[in-house]
């Protein structure tokens, strides 16, 4: 008896897996090369935050399988982790230098 069949469990083909692993990769390479290129540290710190979100919902709907589970255990880690963006947000803007 087929274990996926039998619980009724999806998940990805392990070539997804391998192409979700090459897109971090990618996305980890960018967020070095913005780290480098010596822009405003607003800027950066914007893209870095979007790449970082990027990855960490790409991690969390394959490798952690949120993407073919229920809406339960999706809301139960995604909620608290755009709550956690919001904190790094409040605090890059928070530590922003007044210009005057």
């Amino acid at each position: 008896m087929d274990t996926q069949t039998t619980h009724g469990a999806r998940h990805a083909r392990p070539l997804t897996y391998v192409g979700v692993f090459i897109i971090l990769g990618v996305l980890t390479a960018i967020e070095v090369g913005v780290t480098q290129l010596g822009i405003d540290k607003t800027a950066a710190s914007i893209a870095l935050l979007a790449f970082m979100t990027a990855k960490a919902l790409l991690v969390m709907m394959f490798y952690m399988h949120l993407k073919y589970d229920t809406r339960t255990y999706s809301l139960s880690l995604i909620l608290p982790f755009f709550m956690a963006l919001l904190l790094a947000v409040v605090v890059i803007v928070a530590s922003w230098p007044t210009r005057m």
